[in-house]
């Protein structure tokens, strides 16, 4: 019985073993025999899905159109992926992407997020502006900003000039170093000033290009330092007539032939001290009596200053009244209303005989403040400069009082008039 037994237990141990083996053949065979051959895509019109390789299917839709689909897990979720219409896609075609794809799930990444990122990447190439839209686009957002004529005009004379003509039509992805170079190099040693007005100009349009994603890197930047020749550094001195000879300059402005506004505008800059934009830009809604309140955003240190009115400034203010119009500008133009053009002071300086720059009136009441004994102090408030260092940490007061005296003195210098003594102590 015993040996019975044994043979029952061997012959049920290998009929399981047989078993098994002809069940993976049968199942293998079931397998290889769903799979589509190219031959038979063709003539294949049954919707559904259809096996032609290990997860690839021709997918047949209801109205016959028919598409290569991959099916795939994909960081653990499962996706189809298209792989093209047949038969435009031939099945090798569709099973080249397929291995393509299971490679790239395999290293990790998501093909069917790639794919969408690369078309965004295309539709974004193809919508990429040139380098005049850019440009516009930057100039209406900064001549917001500006707190004077000049940038504005010098953007307006050079864009166009050296820039638009180089770049102007190019899309900006389109864009590298050697045409930045081509614009700087001929300005960097010639005009070295204006190479770098124009450098800082495109690095501002390319900036604004980088922020909006149509550019990775700033061709106008730090790649091009090696290229630009050196140029030595120069501090910006503006010529100045001596402080006694401000009297004879007023008296020559006051003579001369140029505009009512312009020879006004001219003289006020003159007894405030004040920087020429400011006071070209001054309007009727900024005098507090008689107190001018420059507010934050047009002075060139970001703060309000307030300039005490001497009696003769406020007279030239009152001289001004009948020529007030709608904009609110103290100082109108003579042809098209608005601020006066900076060139109409420059204009009517020169027809007065004065040398020296608008700006240096400001380094002759400098000059007058030390020669006269006036506190340092008084004299950089007047002027609305930014004391630094430890001096200007603990100063608080703009001195506004003391400089109302001071600001008294200064007109009764200018205008010939003896005024009232009264000490500054420091």
């Amino acid at each position: 019985m015993f040996y019975v037994g044994q043979m029952l237990d061997i012959l049920l141990h290998y009929f399981s073993r047989w078993r098994t083996i002809l069940g993976t053949l049968t199942l293998d065979r079931i397998r290889a025999m769903k799979l589509l051959k190219a031959s038979q895509l063709a003539g294949l019109k049954k919707p559904g899905m259809h096996r032609v390789a290990d997860s690839l299917y021709l997918r047949i839709a209801p109205g016959g159109s028919k598409q290569f689909v991959q099916r795939l897990m994909v960081h653990g979720k499962r996706k189809d992926i298209g792989l093209g219409g047949y038969p435009a896609t031939s099945l090798s075609e569709a099973k080249d992407k397929a291995v393509q794809n299971r490679a790239a799930v395999l290293d990790g990444n998501d093909p069917v997020a790639d794919r969408r990122a690369i078309r965004k990447a295309l539709v974004r190439k193809a919508n990429v502006p040139t380098f005049r839209k850019i440009a516009d686009e930057v100039y209406n957002l900064k001549c917001e900003t500006w707190k004077s004529a000049s940038p504005r005009h010098m953007w307006q004379t050079y864009i166009p000039r050296y820039v638009l003509p180089v770049i102007g039509d190019i899309p900006v992805d389109r864009i590298d170093r050697t045409h930045t170079l081509e614009i700087l190099l001929p300005l960097w040693a010639a005009k070295p000033s204006i190479g770098r007005n124009v450098r800082q100009n495109l690095k501002a349009v390319f900036e604004y290009a980088m922020s909006h994603g149509h550019i990775d890197h700033n061709p106008a930047g730090e790649v091009i330092n090696g290229a630009l020749p050196s140029q030595k550094a120069k501090t910006q001195h503006f010529d100045a007539i001596p402080w006694k000879d401000v009297p004879a300059a007023i008296e020559g402005v006051r003579n001369t032939e140029s505009p009512d506004t312009v020879r006004a505008a001219l003289e006020f800059i003159i007894l405030t001290a004040a920087r020429q934009a400011e006071a070209l830009g001054a309007t009727w809604a900024e005098i507090d009596g008689d107190t001018w309140v420059i507010p934050a955003s047009r002075m060139k240190t970001g703060k309000e200053h307030r300039v005490p009115l001497s009696p003769a400034a406020m007279s030239i203010l009152e001289s001004m009244k009948p020529y007030g119009d709608e904009t609110g500008i103290i100082f109108p133009g003579v042809r098209n209303g608005g601020r006066i053009a900076n060139n109409m002071i420059r204009k009517a300086r020169i027809a007065a005989g004065v040398g020296g720059t608008v700006h240096g009136f400001r380094s002759s009441f400098r000059d007058w403040c030390a020669e006269t004994g006036k506190p340092r102090e008084l004299a950089e408030a007047a002027l609305a400069h930014i004391v630094g260092g430890v001096e200007g940490a603990y100063f608080r007061s703009d001195l506004f009082d003391r400089r109302r005296v001071l600001m008294e003195q200064w007109a009764a210098h200018c205008t010939g008039q003896t005024a009232k003594v009264v000490r500054l102590s420091a």
